[in-house]
């Protein structure tokens, strides 16, 4: 007897039903098998792992149920399934005391698993009730009956079974569960990967060439409007971030200063009328900083840094409307966009979080990679599988206490598969994808928004 190797079976010629269900076993073998084996690790050799090897065929046994309709061909169609769904997952596993109650000579030699890795399936399914309880009692099975069984051997056409690689076979299935699990831990983040947008095309944006350092693949990342100029950021592979001053006409750079040491990924820009305001993906802070001085020196001149409390900091955009908020999102780990009243900022501090002092919050659909306002609406740039979306929200009646939620106005699609961070003047809309390493502009965005908006009749 050969335990532990990992075998499959060959199904190349038989009845259709035997092909079926042994196909239907190979494959359930093959998926099954990593959480056996995780099982008996955990169990080792006990009486308790006996129990779980004998629960290993319960599916089997649940799969042919439909062969007791089928008479002596289903009885037949049984005592195969039951030997093959030993073979793959009992015999493989079982330790030499279980071994040794079932062979009539007390060896090592399972009587059940000897007739069937030869094709003889007539021996009857198990050794009893009267034997399995013993098995669990400690005491000496009784197999004279079955040692003096006749065993005909059987047709081997169906039965043939041939080795395959261990690793291979363990691996894939391994990988396969991996990707159940990474699935079930997503969650809701499946659902929005899939959530196109309501209107428009990648066409509709305009190419404006590369992003500074494309060569480089250095990934283009915040972006905003100034003094009638872009400024944008990107990140040198996570080793530091450079903000540039472009021209918005042709995109050439006319300045640039490096960020903090700490802020290897800077994400989301945005200016308040006197600030510019960054945050980091990486540091998850938020800085406050002084714009014309530090294009002066090529250092960021940072007046005040804050924690946000987040772990994915995204993007960051400056409302101007009531008290004045600033909006943060958080990528992927709670899946939210805050807002927090510019004069709060000062909270943010003794571990005090963006969650914690926000006056509004809500689930933007994860993947949020850009923000930006421009008096009437919040723009929200969300990854997607294809071409990416720019979520369009009326938040005004959110902010007043008039309605419990943002309004969704539109979407509408993006120029290409990783939209970034927005900037605009009110006509135009720019930003830069960082699988294309191009800048793209929207003109007259608002051509493309429902002419009255849906928002201002609900409450």
């Amino acid at each position: 007897m050969v335990p532990h190797r990992v075998v499959i079976l060959g199904t190349e010629k038989g009845l259709f039903l035997d092909v079926l269900f042994i196909k239907c076993l190979a494959f359930l073998h093959w998926l099954f098998n990593p959480v056996f084996i995780i099982i008996n690790k955990i169990l080792g050799w006990t009486r308790i792992n006996w129990l779980i090897l004998d629960l290993a065929i319960l599916p089997f046994t649940i799969l042919s149920l439909p062969t007791y309709l089928m008479g002596e061909r289903g009885a037949d169609i049984r005592r195969k399934m039951n030997a093959y769904s030993h073979i793959h997952f009992v015999c493989k596993s079982c330790p030499k005391a279980r071994r040794n109650q079932r062979d009539p000579d007390g060896g090592e030699i399972c009587l059940w698993n000897m007739n069937w890795t030869k094709g003889n399936y007539q021996i009857p399914g198990n050794f009893g009730i009267d034997n399995w309880t013993r098995q669990y009692l400690f005491k000496p099975t009784k197999l004279e009956k079955y040692a003096k069984f006749s065993l005909p051997v059987v047709d081997e056409k169906i039965s043939k079974i041939k080795k395959k690689k261990s690793w291979l076979f363990v691996g894939s299935s391994v990988m396969i569960w991996f990707v159940i699990i990474l699935l079930i831990v997503a969650g809701s983040r499946v659902e929005y990967l899939y959530k196109g947008a309501e209107v428009g095309d990648a066409e509709m944006w305009e190419n404006l060439g590369d992003v500074p350092e494309a060569d480089n693949a250095y990934p283009p990342q915040g972006m905003t409007y100034w003094n009638e100029m872009l400024i944008f950021s990107n990140h040198w592979q996570d080793e530091k971030s450079q903000i540039y001053l472009l021209n918005p006409e042709n995109m050439s750079v006319l300045s640039e200063f490096e960020m903090p040491a700490e802020a290897i990924h800077t994400s989301g820009l945005t200016f308040d009328g006197t600030w510019l305001w960054a945050v980091d993906y990486r540091s998850n802070n938020i800085y406050k900083i002084s714009i014309n001085e530090s294009f002066d020196t090529g250092t960021a001149i940072i007046e005040e840094k804050y924690d946000t409390g987040l772990k994915g900091s995204s993007a960051i955009a400056f409302i101007d409307y009531d008290a004045g908020f600033l909006a943060i999102s958080d990528f992927m780990h709670t899946g939210k966009t805050y807002l927090i009243k510019l004069m709060d900022v000062d909270l943010l501090v003794d571990g005090v979080g963006v969650s914690e002092i926000a006056t509004h919050s809500y689930h933007h659909g994860w993947f949020s990679q850009g923000l930006t306002w421009d008096g009437e609406y919040l723009f929200e740039t969300v990854n997607n599988l294809g071409i990416d979306r720019v979520e369009v929200l009326e938040i005004k009646s959110w902010i007043d206490g008039v309605s419990s939620k943002p309004c969704s106005v539109t979407s509408f699609a993006f120029a290409g598969y990783a939209g970034e961070d927005l900037a605009n003047d009110g006509y135009s809309m720019w930003s830069s994808d960082e699988s294309s390493y191009k800048f793209y502009k929207l003109e007259n965005y608002r051509a493309i928004l429902p002419s009255e908006s849906p928002c201002y009749s609900i409450v």
